[in-house]
């Protein structure tokens, strides 16, 4: 009989996760103040897993850096805004979390 040898998946896998809650945000527009930046608490796997990150829901004026595990926003208009943070490791494990950001007009 020969040996098959499966990938090698952890026998307990557990979902990535960030190393601090996610914290709404409020936002004020003034004619200065259009842009703002929120930074992101950093992620990781419990089990040492690859994570990648996805943000669904943003409106065009968000970007979202990668590399600085950035939010920005340019030239935002005033509103409510749910954005759905799904952390995924290697195995397919997730969490899916919500972050509101009001953006509110100027006075």
């Amino acid at each position: 009989m020969i040996p098959v040898i499966l990938d090698a998946i952890p026998a307990f896998n557990f979902p990535p996760e960030f190393d601090a809650p996610l914290v709404d945000q409020v936002y004020q527009l003034t004619p200065e103040a259009t842009s703002f930046e929120y930074i992101l608490p950093s992620f990781s796997d419990p089990a040492g897993d690859s994570v990648s990150i996805i943000i669904n829901s943003m409106s065009s004026f968000m970007a979202f850096d990668m590399s600085m595990n950035t939010l920005s926003f340019n030239d935002a208009i005033a509103g409510s805004f749910v954005l759905d943070i799904v952390l995924t490791d290697q195995f397919g494990m997730q969490l899916h979390s919500s972050l509101k950001i009001d953006v509110l007009a100027e006075v």
